[in-house]
């Protein structure tokens, strides 16, 4: 027989296992309908730089957006089109190095989202069981 100790923290894993199973699915679920707004322009700022834009953003904010609205509307990607539909003129609102940190991943903006959605969901999943 388990001890009253024993079921209780069973049962306490068994909800939280519940919980972590309906958080992926709906995060699973959500994820095609996420086109991921603020993320377009920390995922852009890079990719604007190594294509087109030799400045800063600080300094070239029309520049970056040039690029960008360039790179979308020359995509085929519905995800990044949408996002860059909701952000046509850049909002420099992040720091240098979070920029910086953004040219670490891919230039394919889906599978980019996709990295960078996946690791929100584990730091919160780390987080949360912490």
């Amino acid at each position: 027989m388990l001890s009253r100790l024993s079921r209780t923290r069973l049962a306490g894993i068994v909800v939280a296992t519940v919980l972590a199973a309906a958080l992926a699915a709906k995060a699973a679920f959500a994820f095609p309908f996420q086109f991921g707004i603020d993320f377009y322009q920390f995922w852009g700022v890079p990719i604007a730089h190594r294509t087109a834009v030799a400045a800063s953003p600080y300094l070239d904010p029309p520049g970056y957006e040039r690029a960008l609205n360039g790179i979308a509307d020359a995509s085929d990607n519905a995800k990044l089109k949408r996002a860059n539909a909701f952000r046509r003129t850049l909002e420099t609102m992040a720091t240098p190095f979070f920029y910086s940190a953004f040219a670490l991943v891919s230039p394919d903006y889906e599978t980019a989202q996709i990295v960078h959605t996946s690791l929100l969901y584990l730091a919160t999943a780390i987080g949360v069981a912490r």
